[in-house]
């Protein structure tokens, strides 16, 4: 906890076929999410990769993404 502020946390879970496409920045962390929001990441390499790009591109520090990445056999 920081500054006496309780931590909040939300969950964002995409699994094949749930959504239209790959996830995107947008949907794991959305507009108006706060601001220092810890950010895990787990799947594919190439989809850590191009989440962790849109993530930085939209002004996500890097310290706050945490990532796994695993290939599908």
């Amino acid at each position: 906890r920081k500054s006496g502020r309780k931590s909040r946390a939300s969950r964002v879970r995409v699994r094949p076929g749930e959504s239209a496409g790959p996830p995107t920045a947008a949907l794991v962390n959305p507009e108006g999410a706060e601001a220092d929001a810890e950010i895990l990441l787990c799947g594919p390499k190439v989809m850590i990769r191009a989440l962790r790009g849109e993530l930085t591109a939209r002004g996500t520090p890097t310290s706050r993404i945490h990532y796994e990445d695993f290939e599908y056999m």
